[in-house]
């Protein structure tokens, strides 16, 4: 059966139903001609199995192809075909290392593969160098960033922040001002282990040649100000050098001229330069206080500022409206019409002043006659 299916395990692996019998049949392995079996035609698909969603549980299956201590009770002659049976995966990784780690399965197969209690330490220093070669693309990447993570906080390796600060060195002012690198960065310097690695990461931030990476960095207030800000106040740098940084950002700041908004304001105060105080120029916005009442150019009452004032009939009537309002107990209005009605003399005797709505009557039944 093994013989019939190895040749489209890789198909079956990727179906969403056929990955689980492509597992099964892996785990139940027991030979090394089985093993071999299965690797010799896995291998041709191993990255493209590591990026889909169902084939990267095949590969993570096949990484753990050594045999389980009671396999090897029954068969010793199988303890030299631990390691090189799954080889081809670690070969594919180190070989398609950036373009499996751009994918969201393709990173976290990886990981799980190297965290898999069935690798050994020279399957895990493989990849590890393919990372630190790879480590600036990683740095930028959501996904590749899952594998510097597992690098240097999980893999233990000694020398790991010596070997990855001179790689990050030339590109700081473009790690430094982007959203994710900038913590693999932060995550050099915060840290004891290997201090020497810390020191050139800010040495180069605030040493550089005419001040230029540290222009760039500050330049940037969404990323940069708050990179080179906790750098500063972090405990894991040089106490003695940490003067001489806070002059550096002094003297940037000055050039760049940069003003007390809310993303420069903290550095501002840590470095001691004066705060300077921007008040603001809103003259046109002050709201009004009741002192100085704007009056409209006709002594229109009650008409809100803004609108025009130039018109003679709106005048009255809101003349006539607030004169209405002034004496509440004069009650409703009266309109009296007389009988004698000859269509040129029209008379209207009313016991108050007009309000709007009289207005509004007198005009529909004028128009009516």
């Amino acid at each position: 059966m093994l013989e019939r299916i190895a040749p489209h395990l890789a198909m079956i692996g990727i179906h969403k139903n056929g990955t689980w019998a492509a597992q099964k049949i892996i785990e139940c392995v027991n030979t090394p001609d089985e093993i071999s079996l299965i690797a010799q035609n896995l291998r041709p698909y191993a990255p493209p199995l590591l990026l889909d969603q169902f084939g990267n549980y095949v590969v993570q299956y096949v990484s753990g192809l050594t045999l389980h201590r009671t396999q090897l009770m029954h068969c010793r002659c199988c303890l030299r075909f631990g390691a090189p049976a799954n080889d081809f995966i670690f070969d594919a990784i180190v070989d398609r290392m950036w373009e499996i780690a751009q994918g969201r399965f393709g990173a976290r197969s990886m990981r799980a593969c190297l965290e898999s209690p069935h690798i050994g330490s020279s399957q895990q220093r493989r990849v590890a160098t393919a990372i630190v070669l790879n480590s600036i693309p990683l740095a930028t990447n959501p996904n590749g960033a899952l594998l510097l993570t597992w690098l240097l906080d999980t893999s233990g390796f000694p020398s790991r922040y010596n070997l990855l600060a001179p790689r990050f060195t030339p590109h700081l002012s473009h790690l430094c001002t982007h959203k994710l690198a900038s913590l693999t960065v932060l995550r050099i310097v915060n840290q004891k282990i290997e201090s020497n690695a810390s020191k050139l990461i800010v040495d180069a931030l605030f040493s550089s040649p005419g001040d230029h990476v540290l222009t760039d960095v500050l330049g940037d207030q969404v990323n940069g100000v708050a990179v080179v800000h906790k750098i500063l106040t972090s405990t894991f740098i040089d106490q003695r050098e940490k003067q001489g940084y806070i002059e550096a950002t002094k003297r940037v700041l000055i050039e760049l001229k940069v003003i007390a908004t809310q993303a420069y304001r903290r550095l501002i105060e840590e470095v001691g330069l004066p705060v300077p105080n921007y008040q603001p120029t809103y003259a046109n916005n002050v709201p009004n206080t009741g002192k100085n009442k704007p009056q409209s150019s006709f002594g229109v009452p009650g008409l809100p500022s803004g609108y025009p004032s130039n018109d003679q009939g709106l005048a009255s009537m809101m003349a006539a409206l607030q004169m209405g309002g002034q004496n509440p107990q004069a009650g409703p209005t009266q309109v009296q019409i007389e009988n004698t009605f000859n269509g040129t003399n029209r008379r209207i005797n009313n016991a108050t002043t007009p309000s709007i709505s009289t207005i509004c009557v007198l005009a529909i039944s004028t128009e009516s006659f």
